[in-house]
């Protein structure tokens, strides 16, 4: 099963995630950003050629949780010297498809963010070759309340966590944005006394309706056995699976209690169609969320637009509004604020 997966053409296998019943379909209002395709990335080389920037450090391989036994691990990308008092977490979750991709895939999202201040972690999450649903989303949730128990000891304010992610981690950043502290989600990772609440999220291009996607021009195709959600949700089929994927649909769980969004998806892509990104801005709009839908002309799944300058300044600017600057209550976080400050190794 892992060699079949393996084989998996990464384009595709980044692509398919939850499934929506509960998202009605809709034409909400989407900002268009140009993007200039000779437009640089925002000081730093991209993945292929990373060198870490000036003014920042990196820590790798800390566990911050176990799954079924498994050590969890993050690396960590924060400033070299931190600003004064406490300050706001960012979480990036790769994409793959759920059974592909690792933790080092962020590391120039995470260095961009701490160089303005960010302490950021990019997590590794159990991948579907070996763990189906539910594994992924209790990683994720594990990774946000190892963060909050252990603010002080890394200068984090534990009131300012967001997250963000590509393809299938934008699925599961959507997820953490939408599901909060729904008990059935949560796992047994680690501490578990702690909220895995977010207060912003950045959804970059993860599906949210499995059963539309061809219906929305997808090219992939739901009936393949070896295709990402079939690995995801385990043997059967999908149709066997449908209350499995009813759970991972972020729309299934949109409330008032939901985090702000930043939504960017190109109009090109083909294997999650835009219209999958209208269905959850809608369904958030219409309870009158914030959700900004950003829409990238010609851009492509995975496409090298979402490194450009404007598109990162974007998530940027979003986070620096809902992590920078408010101070929610204890009960939108789970757990009280702390005084201490500074970082500890």
């Amino acid at each position: 099963m892992r060699n079949r997966a393996n084989v998996l053409s990464f384009t595709l296998a980044i692509h398919m995630v939850s499934v929506l019943f509960a998202c009605t379909s809709g034409h909400s209002m989407a900002a268009a950003l140009a993007v200039d395709p000779n437009d640089p990335p925002p000081g730093l080389t991209t993945e292929a050629s990373f060198r870490l920037p000036a003014g920042v450090v990196e820590v790798d391989d800390i566990v911050y949780g176990y799954g079924d036994g498994v050590p969890l691990s993050m690396n960590v990308i924060r400033p070299k010297i931190p600003p004064p008092g406490r300050i706001p977490a960012l979480v990036w979750i790769h994409g793959g498809g759920w059974h592909a991709g690792n933790r080092y895939s962020g590391r120039f999202e995470s260095a961009y963010m701490a160089q303005r201040g960010y302490f950021c972690v990019s997590i590794d999450y159990r991948l579907s070759q070996d763990f189906v649903w539910p594994a992924q989303i209790h990683d994720c949730k594990a990774a946000v309340r190892y963060l909050r128990a252990n603010a002080a000891k890394y200068g984090i304010d534990p009131k300012s966590i967001g997250v963000w992610g590509d393809s299938a981690g934008g699925h599961l950043a959507a997820l953490l944005g939408t599901t909060g502290d729904i008990k059935e989600l949560e796992g047994a990772g680690g501490h578990g006394d702690k909220s895995s609440k977010v207060q912003a999220v950045c959804d970059w291009y993860g599906p949210t309706n499995i059963a539309l996607m061809q219906e929305q021009g997808s090219d992939l195709s739901p009936d393949d056995p070896f295709s990402a959600p079939a690995l995801l949700f385990g043997s059967g089929g999908l149709k066997r699976h449908s209350a499995a994927i009813r759970q991972a649909d972020p729309c299934t769980h949109v409330s008032q209690s939901s985090a702000p969004f930043l939504v960017i998806h190109g109009d090109a892509d083909t294997s999650v169609p835009l219209a999958q990104s209208k269905l959850l801005v809608n369904s958030l709009q219409a309870l009158g969320k914030e959700a900004e839908l950003v829409v990238l002309p010609g851009a492509v799944h995975g496409d090298s637009a979402f490194h450009s300058a404007r598109v990162m300044n974007k998530c940027a600017s979003f986070f620096d509004k809902h992590l920078k600057l408010q101070t929610p209550s204890a009960k939108d976080i789970g757990t009280p604020a702390s005084t201490s400050k500074g970082y500890t190794k």
